[in-house]
């Protein structure tokens, strides 16, 4: 039963708040819970327009919010990859790629935050911690 003013304002609130990452999944009706029954159910395709345009702007705000580390010295806990890049994170919860070559998991280092790109977010290794 999501208006499209109920919907503009939950665009507005992921936008004000600035979140550093967005979980979207669409309601669907279970059997046995009391939604199941009410009445004013969003039409599908109203839906998936919606999640398509949710999706853009969290995409935004977590840009804007990755940016907001370039140029940042950050701790950086190093994980398992099977890639060129060591992902790791920061106590914030940001995602950083470093050297694999340089480091192995669960390693804390000093990593400069170098950019950002489609997503992703690089850094050079400072030092270790």
């Amino acid at each position: 039963g999501e208006t499209e003013e109920d919907f503009l304002e939950t665009c507005r609130m992921v936008e004000e708040v600035g979140f550093s990452g967005v979980h979207l999944f669409p309601y669907s009706r279970r059997e046995g819970t009391h939604a199941a029954g009410l009445a004013e159910a969003v039409p599908p395709h109203v839906i998936a327009e919606r999640m398509t345009r949710l999706a853009a702007i969290a995409d935004q705000v977590q840009s804007r919010w990755q940016e907001g580390f370039i140029g940042q010295e950050v701790e950086v806990l190093t994980e398992r990859t099977q890639h060129e890049g060591r992902p790791g994170h920061t106590p914030h919860g940001l995602k950083v790629e470093v050297a694999a070559e340089t480091t192995a998991p669960n390693q804390r280092w000093r990593v400069l935050v170098e950019g950002q790109e489609e997503g992703r977010v690089f850094g050079s290794l400072v030092q270790p911690l």
